[in-house]
């Protein structure tokens, strides 16, 4: 998961503070929340390349067999029943996640300022963003879309 409510100081040429803007996404592992398919899916998406690379079961193979794809890309993995497994495990966990701090948010600033440029989002309104998000690739996703045609 991403921290969705990092802010950073902006400052004019005399180091005054203007204000907070968004700043790049915070990496926070899932696992520190119970969320270990990230983990997994990058073990399976390891041992997925290798056996590409190997000339294993290939990923595709056309219905009239002419087209063989052992392509060994995470695009190509992430099109497999595996990982799509690993995604539904990981939201079904996530649609029962449980916050202990639902209201805290990072940094410690006041989630409830009247200026929504510094208002930062609290750990609730950033599990319900990710959540918003998962519900958008389920339904918009396009998964096994054809690869190379």
């Amino acid at each position: 998961m991403y921290n969705l409510a990092n802010r950073i100081d902006v400052k004019d040429d005399d180091g005054k503070k203007i204000t907070d803007i968004p700043g790049a996404p915070v990496p926070i592992p899932a696992s520190e929340i119970g969320l270990d398919e990230f983990t997994d899916l990058n073990k399976r998406n390891l041992d997925f390349s290798k056996s590409m690379q190997a000339g294993n079961e290939p990923f595709f193979t056309s219905p009239d067999g002419k087209f063989v794809d052992r392509d060994p890309s995470i695009t190509s993995f992430l099109c497999t029943d595996e990982a799509y497994d690993i995604f539904e495990r990981g939201g079904e966990k996530l649609d029962g996640l449980k916050l202990r701090f639902r209201d805290s948010c990072f940094p410690e600033q006041n989630p409830f300022a009247d200026n929504s440029a510094e208002r930062v989002l609290t750990n609730q309104e950033c599990l319900d963003e990710a959540r918003k998000f998962f519900e958008y690739v389920d339904i918009e996703g396009y998964r096994g879309s054809p690869h190379k045609l």
